[in-house]
């Protein structure tokens, strides 16, 4: 059996820290070790999971997972945050003939009740994905309607102006005359 593993953190900051891709890199090789099995790891660093599109080692990580292949991740949030793109992944693997595996969740396709756990456990993660949006809406609504402003905090062109005008008032007195 060849084994797929894929690793990805949503960051940068924790692209560079290097400590969350470790830990997945890590608990997958023991996974594959425990089974006599050599993984080979393909690794999106500090790409978020909202989207399939922008993760190319998502991609030729699926690529690589053929014929009896298992495509390992930590957990089903390292390959998706939808349950569309959850399911798309399942049923690409399905066709090309390799089974999925979720080592949080205990998510093993080669059984049906792993694929029944698998399509209820990315229904759930799509409902957590939901409700962290709907909370960020009303809180974001709540600071408007307080009469907050939101987006990026512009300069301020007074404070730019004066600072100028101190610099060259300054350049003028060393200027002057004695």
């Amino acid at each position: 059996m060849n084994v797929v593993g894929y690793v990805r953190v949503s960051t940068q900051d924790q692209a560079r820290s290097g400590l969350g891709l470790e830990a997945q890199r890590a608990a997958i090789t023991a996974w594959a070790a425990s089974r006599g099995l050599e993984v080979t790891l393909y690794e999106d660093a500090g790409i978020t999971g909202t989207s399939m599109e922008k993760r190319p080692a998502l991609e030729q990580a699926m690529c690589a997972a053929k014929k009896d292949a298992v495509l390992v991740a930590y957990s089903l949030s390292r390959f998706a945050r939808s349950t569309r793109d959850m399911l798309i992944i399942a049923e690409r693997l399905k066709k090309q003939g390799a089974d999925l595996v979720s080592l949080t969740e205990s998510i093993d396709t080669t059984t049906a009740t792993g694929r029944l756990v698998f399509t209820l456990l990315s229904a759930l993660s799509q409902f957590e994905r939901d409700l962290t949006s709907d909370r960020t809406k009303a809180a974001l609504a709540a600071l408007k309607a307080r009469g907050v402003k939101l987006g990026p905090k512009r300069p301020n062109p007074t404070a730019g102006n004066e600072a100028n005008r101190l610099k060259w008032a300054k350049i003028r007195a060393n200027l002057a005359p004695s």
